[in-house]
């Protein structure tokens, strides 16, 4: 069995929202391999315990546990989706009716022109006025460097973005955000200006996919890292990403409170052994 397979399989399972779960032969389905649900029991068991990717979010076709998901301690896939929200109707067994995944699947895709409308009324609903992105701010944007510029849409629609320049600069200063033109194209640090995802979207991993994209270009692209600055009750979330927090950012943006945290790719290899 390829590993290929396996990875397809991984993907889907990876756009399972918390609070839902998805059975085996659902998830064959979207991978375009009907009728093969054991391949996906298959791919569930070679997946480490210890995987960003939630297969304990999967199920059998009557919403039951796998005991073989429970090797590290009975009823473990059980209390990570009682954490998560989803209901049981007796022990072991998921309520399908109401916590099914939908299957409604994401797409990443680079920014165009065409999406400014869009991203402008995203940016206005995420971010107060005077942290906010004008039109005009992302026009230019757009323009400068539309492949940092990252989009996850569902069923067509844009639901969340990841945006920012590209600089020699090691730290995030606040000028970028109002001149696009510092863009350098062959740059050390990628830069990420924000992380915008619709309210009824939230709490799915729309930003988690974005920022591993953003990280996986960067890291092909040969960049010594990312860089961002962030408010205090974030600075866990990136940090599961693997962003450090270097303190409190000299930037006054918007009139907040930043903290610059950086992920170098060098310390990630060592601490990964890759």
């Amino acid at each position: 069995m390829s590993g290929a397979t396996f990875e397809r399989i991984y993907t889907i399972v990876e756009q399972i929202p918390p609070g839902k779960v998805a059975t085996y032969g659902q998830i064959a389905a979207l991978a375009g391999m009907p009728r093969s649900a054991r391949i996906v029991g298959y791919a569930m068991t070679a997946c480490p315990m210890d995987s960003p990717i939630p297969c304990h979010r999967v199920v059998d076709r009557l919403g039951h546990t796998k005991a073989a998901f429970d090797r590290a301690a009975p009823g473990t896939q059980q209390a990570l989706l009682e954490l998560e929200g989803v209901r049981f109707t007796a022990p072991g067994q998921v309520d399908l009716a109401v916590c099914r995944w939908d299957g409604a699947l994401y797409q990443i895709r680079y920014a165009e022109l065409s999406d400014l409308p869009a991203l402008a009324n995203i940016e206005a609903v995420c971010f107060p006025p005077a942290e906010a992105a004008g039109a005009e701010s992302l026009k230019a944007r757009l323009t400068a460097f539309p492949h940092h510029f990252w989009l996850l849409e569902q069923d067509g629609k844009i639901v969340s973005f990841v945006n920012g320049m590209v600089t020699d600069c090691p730290d995030l200063r606040d000028e970028m955000y109002a001149d696009a033109s510092l863009h350098e194209e062959s740059g050390q640090w990628q830069m990420i200006f924000g992380v915008d995802t619709l309210p009824e979207y939230r709490r799915q991993g729309c930003a988690a996919r974005l920022l591993r994209q953003a990280i996986a270009d960067a890291q092909a692209q040969g960049r010594a890292g990312l860089v961002l600055t962030c408010k205090e009750r974030l600075l866990h979330y990136y940090a599961k990403f693997g962003f450090q927090n270097e303190g409190v950012s000299e930037s006054e943006h918007g009139k907040a409170f930043w903290y610059q945290m950086r992920l170098r790719f060098s310390e990630r290899t060592e601490a990964t052994g890759a």
